[in-house]
């Protein structure tokens, strides 16, 4: 697409429709242990996925319509998982309570979440498709399989600090790409929105609360103490009890120069491995990956 514009009175001219496409299911199985001798539990699995055309999650329909990730052009969504496609979830607790001389209650519960992690795309840096006036990313890649089905080009010039050769970019590509079952599946084809999702996440939260109660005529007033440690995991561990994600769902895999070639239609791509880890901590709110904890008292009459 040459990226002319029609008209230049206008930024977006938007036609939002239904669709009745997309759904979504959720389906769980439960064992309980009810009360018995101070000690009760649970465990939970839930299994659900979600598939959407726009999962609509902006205030905004020019957010909605560009943001969106797509091969044929945001005007030609497919039918794909959602950003709110759960996955598996494990859901368990237990506690034990014991009650003494009449005078307390020692209780201490462990509370264990496990989930599948964010789903995300794989996308191209900076607008190849041309078809977003601000320049949106959001276009998936295409997956070489080898190293003619991309048109990589140097970085930089040889001699210079940060040159780096085409065929070096492949290696690295190439083992990048072996380095992730979605990608090394999909090898000779264009990935889909939201096709890839992050590790399995799981954690655990420690409550403990210790009562102290008299006997006041026929009412009982009780002071209790309670204690939580929530992701009592990453307290245990600094690299446990993390949870990730991807910046808007996606990441920017493979960088479009914005240039082509001289047919004007071959694009030229380059690749830079990541540093590090390609995905973010989520380390915001009280579900975060940082351990936290908190003293409560309370009065009971």
């Amino acid at each position: 697409f040459s990226g002319n514009r029609v008209d230049n009175l206008y930024s977006y001219i938007i036609v939002g429709t239904n669709t009745n496409q997309g759904y979504t299911y959720d389906f769980t199985i439960q064992l309980q242990k009810p009360y018995y001798k101070g000690f009760t539990g649970s465990i939970a699995y839930t299994l659900g996925h979600a598939k959407s055309i726009n999962d609509a999650t902006s205030s905004q329909n020019s957010s909605q319509w560009e943001y969106m990730e797509h091969i044929n052009g945001r005007n030609n969504l497919d039918l794909s998982y959602s950003d709110f496609d759960l996955g598996s979830r494990i859901v368990a607790f237990v506690s034990y309570s014991r009650e003494y001389l009449n005078f307390g209650r020692t209780s201490i519960g462990i509370y264990y979440n496990g989930q599948s992690g964010q789903r995300f795309s794989w996308i191209y840096k900076n607008n190849l498709a041309q078809d977003d006036y601000f320049g949106a990313d959001g276009d998936l890649i295409y997956v070489p399989a080898s190293a003619s089905e991309i048109n990589l080009v140097d970085i930089g010039n040889p001699g210079d600090a940060d040159y780096l050769s085409k065929e070096q970019q492949w290696t690295d590509l190439e083992a990048f790409i072996n380095g992730r079952p979605y990608l090394k599946k999909h090898k000779g084809e264009y990935t889909e929105r939201n096709g890839d999702r992050l590790a399995f996440e799981q954690g655990i939260d420690l409550k403990l609360a210790q009562d102290f109660f008299v006997q006041v005529g026929d009412r009982r007033h009780t002071l209790e103490v309670t204690f939580d440690i929530f992701n009592f995991t990453n307290m245990l561990n600094k690299k446990w009890g993390r949870k990730y994600y991807t910046t808007n769902n996606q990441y920017a895999l493979i960088n479009w120069t914005e240039t082509f070639e001289a047919d004007g239609t071959t694009p030229r791509f380059t690749f830079q491995k990541p540093t590090g880890d390609f995905r973010n901590i989520d380390d915001s709110g009280l579900n975060s990956s940082r351990w936290q904890a908190q003293l409560g008292i309370r009065y009971i009459f």
